[in-house]
């Protein structure tokens, strides 16, 4: 028997509303155990770039993944793939089928994500989707990894899917799972379909599970108030904060083919408790891979402006219906198709948030986190593996630690900035069983991280030697606008790819690479840039730069430099008169 809660009607009364809430939460970690569980490459399986997630008959997010892998990125964008398939399908969508979708004109982000997406029928009605977002490792572009730094427009990006039935039925389309392995150079992409296949099966599970104990009017009635509650929180958040116009900007130092410092600018609008963000002003659409989709720009500001509520706010529908987005057409961040877009979701996107957290900086600075990801190269490194003889592909996952910014009463920890939620760094031993590399070094960069009242995290410095021919695609930015500092704290360090480290041969990496040859017995090194600190360098506690220098985040000369802290010659205490007379001779000469 169904069971009804509530009021008369099926009407969910308060406790209801979150126990199903809360149920379909969970629901979206057990899919997630399930996709990490099952998948075969470590992108999945060590480093969790997939996320899940549970939308309803209406394209809303209901849930998302909280307590395992779930990205920002990912979110906001996963609603135009449920809304691509009830517009083509319409009408046509039945028990056990199952969707897929990735291109970014389509419903998709960009191509690597293939998002997947399975409606759960209830006694003849159409009721929620489990959906999973996963980055598979090669999509059959111009070159291995997807990413083609030369692409100049979306077909070289790889294989296009607008909404696909991949299961009618509950029977699998293995004709479509034949074309689409045909169409990528891994062997190990039916098996990653095959997870998210499963992680959907799962979700669609328990969901019956739900709504046989609930029944669809409770349900439903209990979504609808969770998003409207949130709407209710977000909408009292933006009240308090004072009415006018707020602007932020971020800049990418080049798409690669000659354009350079290319914009992104937000300006918030704040009418008493409504908020527009709105990104007209930002550059026009370049000829790279660096332009942004419609979802993937949402995904971003989606995640800028939730970084600035109650992280109790649960993470749903309510960010868009509550906040009303505008992205000019023909930009960077809303490109026209044929625009390539594959670095999206890392560049531009990383600017994306950063421009809305920096315009947040003039309303309410002790809550801003510029949360960016001034990535260092986008390296995705490829050849034939001299053990096996077969194509391996290596988008670096363990080397994406660096950018983590200070917060107010915080310094920058982590390695990794919010922007990539629960991702996670593959470990040495798995990049060296898998790959032909030696990990040689792996640590973070002392003085990296920006000086400030609360220091930014210190960027990684990493060395890989290579054993067997390969190569490279790059394109390195971060160099020319490292992450900023807020409130008056300094910038990180920015980032550094050396080719050919440690000979007299070794080059920085610099604009764009395409197919860099690396040969066996060379080392490359990549440094990667610290987050921004937060506050004047000179309010740091000085005991806290002790404890950095201590530590090895910070040097005896940069407790100086940056800080006015004179420690003794050993290094190990304060020399307190020479660090007050440093100090008040550094605030009177400001």
């Amino acid at each position: 028997m169904k069971q009804q809660a509530g009021k008369p009607g099926g009407t969910p009364d308060a406790i209801t509303v979150e126990v199903i809430r809360g149920f379909l939460e969970t629901v979206c970690d057990e899919m997630s155990l399930t996709m990490k569980r099952t998948a075969v490459t470590p992108i999945f399986s060590e480093s969790s770039d997939y996320s899940c997630a549970v939308m309803d008959g209406r394209s809303r997010l209901i849930a998302q993944a909280l307590r395992t892998a779930s990205l920002p990125v990912h979110m906001g964008a996963m609603k135009f793939s449920v809304e691509g398939v009830l517009r083509d399908f319409e009408g046509d969508i039945h028990d056990g089928d199952i969707f897929l979708v990735n291109d970014p004109y389509h419903g998709g982000s960009h191509i690597p994500d293939l998002t997947m997406v399975m409606p759960v029928h209830f006694e003849g009605d159409l009721v929620l989707f489990p959906a999973v977002r996963a980055h598979q490792m090669d999509t059959g572009a111009m070159t291995p990894g997807s990413y083609s730094p030369t692409a100049t427009d979306i077909w070289q990006e790889g294989m296009r899917l607008p909404p696909i039935r991949i299961c009618d039925g509950g029977r699998l389309r293995e004709d479509l799972v034949r074309m689409l392995e045909l169409n990528t150079r891994l062997p190990t992409f039916r098996g990653d379909l095959m997870a998210m296949l499963a992680a959907c099966r799962v979700g669609a599970r328990r969901i019956h599970e739900l709504l046989s104990k609930y029944g669809v009017g409770t349900v439903r009635s209990a979504c609808d108030e969770a998003i409207a509650r949130g709407v209710r929180r977000i909408r009292a958040t933006v009240a308090a904060w004072p009415d006018g116009d707020y602007v932020g900007e971020a800049f990418l130092d080049h798409d690669g083919m000659g354009t350079t410092d290319i914009n992104v600018r937000c300006t918030l609008r704040i009418r008493g408790d409504q908020l527009c963000v709105d990104l007209t002003g930002s550059h026009t659409q370049v000829a790279s891979y660096v332009n942004s989709s419609k979802a993937n720009s949402y995904s971003n500001v989606y995640l800028g402006v939730a970084t600035m509520m109650d992280p109790e706010i649960p993470k749903n529908e309510a960010f868009f219906e509550a906040v009303e987005i505008v992205l000019p057409s023909h930009s960077v961040v809303n490109a026209d198709p044929p625009a390539p877009v594959t670095a999206c979701t890392l560049n531009i996107g990383g600017e994306i948030a950063e421009a809305v957290a920096y315009a947040f900086e003039a309303i309410e600075p002790e809550r801003v986190y510029p949360q960016t990801l001034k990535i260092g190269a986008l390296i995705m490194a490829f050849g034939m593996h001299p053990d096996t003889g077969e194509l391996y592909l290596d988008a670096n996952i363990d080397s994406t630690a660096g950018w983590s910014s200070a917060m107010h009463g915080m310094d920058g920890w982590g390695g990794l900035p919010n922007h990539y939620g629960m991702s996670t760094l593959a470990n040495a031993e798995i990049v060296e069983m898998r790959f032909p590399y030696r990990v040689a070094e792996r640590e973070l960069a002392p003085d990296t991280g920006g000086p400030g009242r609360w220091r930014g995290c210190c960027g990684s410095r990493g060395v890989k030697r290579v054993l067997a021919p390969m190569l490279l695609n790059f394109s390195a930015i971060g160099r020319r606008w490292p992450v900023r500092g807020i409130a008056g704290g300094r910038n990180g360090a920015p980032n550094c790819w050396t080719m050919d480290w440690g000979t007299p041969e070794a080059r920085e990496a610099t604009g764009l690479g395409y197919m860099v040859p690396l040969s066996p017995d060379t080392n490359w090194c990549f440094q990667l840039g610290g987050g921004g600190g937060w506050g004047d360098p000179l309010d740091r506690d000085p005991a806290a730069v002790l404890e950095d220098v201590l530590d090895g985040y910070v040097s005896l000369r940069g407790a100086k430099a940056d800080y006015g802290v004179v420690l003794a010659e050993d290094g190990r205490s304060i020399d307190d008169d020479a660090t007050s007379a440093e100090r008040k001779a550094r605030r009177a000469g400001a």
